[in-house]
């Protein structure tokens, strides 16, 4: 899911609106050609389809559900993902500092369902957030994820966009599995009225064992969205 995430260009967008600290509820419908979280793909490189709804206080507090079509590999067919979230934006000069929480749940197996807490800090073109759980994905040991993203305008309504990520869970003492995993985007988005358009090239280290998709997908996947908002 997005951010299991606001995750996770999207994710950017939302915490920027929140930041304003204008009183608002708005809503998004995407379609993407690959459902791609922290580098992996949770839609078996099929496309997907999300819901987003999202409440912006004018104090600085926000809260929202996401909802995503998914594909694991112990299923046969597809299912859904609900992600619910809520924090706190608060302004200092140049910056923005966040707090919160989201809760993942996966109606077709609810062993992955997991919590998790972040933090982060802002400004106008950037963001950085560390997220922590300690049952990412159903996995018994602490997970940290700390990712970094930008947007820059390029020319009239076309901006440039990327994303950094980095995985780190403890190290399995029976395996040599490495204990770090990280992810790089970089795309254009292309605001149209009322919607956008990305294209974005996706790249993972490595399909981690932290997630239950098949590790023989493609580790580099261009992916191409149409989101409209309301």
């Amino acid at each position: 899911m997005k951010r299991p995430g606001r995750a996770y260009a999207s994710a950017l967008g939302a915490l920027l609106a929140a930041a304003q600290v204008h009183a608002d509820v708005s809503g998004s419908v995407t379609m993407t050609s690959d459902y791609r979280f922290r580098g992996i793909s949770l839609s078996a490189e099929q496309p997907a389809a999300e819901f987003t709804l999202d409440y912006d206080h004018a104090k600085g507090g926000y809260a929202g559900t996401m909802i995503s079509t998914l594909q694991f590999s112990d299923q046969t067919h597809r299912s859904i993902g609900l992600l619910a979230y809520g924090g706190y934006v608060r302004r200092y000069g140049n910056f923005n500092l966040e707090g919160g929480a989201d809760y993942a749940a996966f109606p077709g197996n609810h062993d992955y369902d997991y919590p998790e807490v972040y933090w982060g800090i802002t400004s106008e073109r950037a963001s950085a957030r560390l997220y922590y759980t300690y049952h990412y994905f159903g996995q018994t040991s602490n997970t940290q994820y700390l990712e970094f993203n930008t947007t820059q305008p390029i020319r009239g309504r076309l901006t440039l966009m990327g994303h950094l990520g980095i995985l780190h869970t403890k190290l399995n003492p029976a395996t040599t599995e490495r204990a770090y995993h990280s992810d790089f985007r970089i795309g254009l988005a292309l605001a149209l009225p009322g919607a956008s358009v990305q294209l974005a090239w996706v790249t993972a280290q490595r399909v981690s064992s932290e997630y239950p998709v098949n590790a023989a997908q493609q580790r580099r996947a261009l992916i191409l969205s149409l989101t409209r908002s309301f």
